[in-house]
């Protein structure tokens, strides 16, 4: 009995000693949620997850998973992007909800204080995140006008028709041509040339020659200077008014003339040509240009034509053209007196322009006839 009391004593001893006992708290610390991922990312766990573990969304370069497999599928070498674990802070830890079946993962954020007790894990493996790669910036290419290093020709001078090289070298071009004024007054040349240079044969006219070349930034431009001298001379009566201007050749030769009522007709040996010259009110002062067909044997005139008292039918050439040319006859009327023989010259120049040419003559009265084709009217000038 006295035993059995020891016993209790020693019981209820214990008993009180329990009760006095500190009670143990659990600290509670903050946890880390689950991150949203992607449609085309899955939660992973390195490892097996031993008391959990957590990821940020990422794209892994070295493992893959098959997400959501079904019965029907089997595991694929497919790469999934995986998640690699955040850095968290001092007060924050990796957490795995659930036994992390398949992957789970966390980003770091300090959670609501729970009540709950939460024991403190350790992550098996730390990750960092790689920064990406900085992007390089690559500027555009600027493109320049092209650069003309040389224009050049074998010779400066040459006589109007002649031909000379020029030579040229150029870069940054992808199309070239060399062009100068002709005498029609537009822009002639030879196109589709090399950009970068090379020598060719031309013969200008007039002594200013460009060279062009051409890219998508613009055109550059180099001009050769040339002197062009004349290949043939003015007759005397127009070299001092004409000097300077480079004449085509002069026809001189025999010619004859006939004066008509209201006009006259010249022959001209040279060119083999008769040219009727009107100065009534009908015509004007106008000219009329043709071939002399007439062959020696053809009949002179036609006794059929009566001409009035102290006028005359033309004869030979002249009576040709004024018999088969009612625009001739009504406009020069009858010949006043027979045709006589006499020297003389023709000369003419082609201007700037296609129809910028003057003919020039010389009358058996001595007269300088300058005529202009383009409106086929003539006029006696002083030289």
């Amino acid at each position: 009995m006295r035993t059995l009391h020891k016993v209790i004593v020693i019981g209820l001893m214990l008993l009180v000693l329990a009760c006095n006992l500190p009670t143990r708290t659990v600290q509670q610390k903050p946890v880390c949620t689950p991150p949203a991922c992607r449609d085309d990312e899955v939660y992973y766990c390195s490892g097996d997850c031993p008391g959990g573990c957590g990821t940020g969304c990422a794209t892994p370069t070295s493992q893959a998973i098959k997400k959501n497999p079904t019965p029907e599928q089997n595991p694929t070498d497919t790469p999934f992007p995986l998640c690699t674990p955040p850095a968290c802070k001092a007060d924050e830890e990796y957490f795995c909800e659930g036994q992390c079946l398949g992957g789970c993962g966390t980003i770091c954020v300090t959670p609501t204080p729970t009540t709950t007790p939460t024991p403190t894990l350790t992550p098996e493996a730390e990750l960092t995140t790689e920064a990406p790669p900085p992007t390089s910036t690559q500027k555009p290419e600027v493109i320049t006008s092209p650069v003309i290093q040389s224009f050049t020709a074998d010779r400066s001078t040459i006589t109007q028709g002649e031909s000379l090289n020029v030579s040229w070298v150029a870069s940054g071009g992808t199309t070239a041509s060399i062009q100068w004024l002709g005498n029609s007054g537009t822009m002639e040349g030879v196109n589709n040339i090399s950009p970068e240079g090379g020598t060719i044969v031309i013969s200008p006219p007039n002594g200013t020659v460009f060279l062009s070349v051409t890219n998508s930034a613009g055109t550059t431009t180099e001009k050769l200077a040339l002197t062009i001298q004349c290949a043939n001379a003015w007759v005397p009566e127009l070299a001092t008014a004409k000097a300077g201007l480079c004449p085509r050749a002069a026809e001189i030769g025999w010619a004859a003339q006939q004066p008509f009522e209201h006009g006259f007709m010249v022959w001209l040996e040279p060119g083999q040509t008769i040219i009727t010259f009107f100065s009534g009110p009908g015509g004007g002062l106008s000219y009329r240009i043709f071939d002399d067909k007439y062959k020696e044997g053809d009949p002179t005139s036609d006794p059929a034509i009566i001409p009035p008292q102290g006028l005359l039918q033309p004869e030979r050439g002249f009576g040709l053209v004024w018999r088969e040319n009612t625009e001739v006859r009504d406009h020069l009327g009858w010949a006043t007196k027979q045709e006589t023989g006499f020297e003389t010259w023709r000369q003419s120049y082609q201007g700037m322009g296609m129809h910028n040419v003057r003919i020039w003559l010389k009358d058996i009265n001595l007269n300088i006839i300058e005529m202009d084709p383009n409106a086929s009217v003539w006029r006696i000038i002083q030289p």
